[in-house]
């Protein structure tokens, strides 16, 4: 009997114990590693990306806080609690290499400013990122207000992921400046004009760069640059574009059809199995005689939609060449990304 009250003693005492010391697991639960799209690929010292898994985590509920630790030196795996202000409007945190930004919950987010990311291996994921909008400029050519930027040639191996963007004063994301081996996932663009732009130049010298993938997020209602490339070799698979144009419109822009795609000079885009629904122009092409763009595109799904123009002769890669995925039948694309792409999901 006595043995027995021992043992339940021990027991007892290794309970508590279990439910005072550090949780050695969370920093686990938030170490994520990209597996498909370019980001995933060993290139330039860099195999995959990881963001700040293994390094130092901490939570953060103001600006101040979050530049502080986005900024250091080392890996950092950075838990973003509640709704963090940028102030003055169109502030940019800079995000520094190996990091991980990631919001708690889905009431996680960043208002009023965004990330600037100059390093390589970052991520980003289950954050809300909105509201630079400038009142009376519906679409964003008054400032340089983007939601994200990743820039310059050592910004790569990024991976956003389980992004809501909407209502900036300029683009949602910028690829610019010899960005590279990118992978936006499971994300929602709403409520704005230029989503995603990759490379911000005609006359970008960095013909090299801009790999590219977008997989499993929705275009909802935005007008233009879903994304817009040049020059990059961008795949893009399994996204669901819808009512392409339809913020314009609501900010009484009568005439706004929008187009999905933007084909720009010497752009190199692999499209397959998107599913496009309500929308006029699936592909537009911006490039040049002398700098042409090109689009292929297989499995696609279209509903009450315009047809897609084409030119696939200059697509001379394939992404299984460099990375595995796994392709949806589009005809499923809808339901899942609905259910799926956001913050919180």
């Amino acid at each position: 009997m006595v043995e027995m009250k021992k043992i339940v003693s021990y027991l007892f005492i290794f309970v508590l114990m279990l439910g005072t010391a550090p949780n050695a697991a969370s920093a686990n639960s938030y170490s994520f590693k990209s597996t498909t799209g370019w980001a995933s690929i060993n290139a330039d010292g860099v195999n995959g990306t990881t963001g700040g898994s293994g390094g130092t985590e901490v939570t953060v509920t103001n600006a101040a806080d979050l530049e502080r630790y986005a900024t250091a030196n080392g890996k950092y795996i950075i838990k973003v609690s509640g709704s963090i202000n940028l102030s003055p409007k169109g502030k940019y945190i800079d995000v520094s290499s190996n990091k991980t930004i990631v919001g708690l919950n889905a009431s996680s987010e960043i208002i009023n400013g965004g990330l600037k990311i100059r390093g390589s291996n970052v991520i980003v994921k289950n954050l809300t990122i909105r509201g630079t909008y400038v009142e009376g400029d519906w679409d964003g050519k008054t400032n340089d207000y983007d939601g994200i930027q990743i820039t310059g040639k050592d910004a790569h191996h990024i991976w956003i992921d389980h992004v809501t963007m909407r209502k900036h004063g300029d683009g949602l994301i910028d690829i610019v400046n010899g960005a590279n081996y990118v992978t936006i996932s499971n994300s929602r663009f709403e409520q704005h004009n230029k989503s995603i732009t990759i490379s911000g130049n005609d006359n970008d010298t960095n013909t090299d760069k801009y790999k590219v993938t977008i997989q499993d997020c929705w275009f909802r209602g935005t007008t233009q640059r879903n994304p817009r490339v040049r020059f990059g070799m961008v795949h893009l698979y399994n996204n669901y574009y819808s009512d392409m144009g339809k913020y314009g419109r609501d900010m009484v822009y009568s005439s706004s059809l929008g187009y999905a795609i933007g084909v720009g000079v010497s752009a190199k885009i692999y499209s397959e199995n998107n599913y496009f629904e309500n929308l006029r122009h699936p592909t537009s092409f911006i490039d040049t005689t002398s700098k042409p763009g090109y689009i292929r595109d297989s499995g696609s799904y279209f509903v009450n939609s315009g047809s897609m123009t084409t030119r696939a002769s200059g697509v001379t890669w394939k992404p299984s060449d460099y990375y595995s995925y796994t392709l949806r039948n589009a005809s499923q694309v809808r339901s899942h990304v609905i259910n799926n792409a956001g913050a919180g999901k």
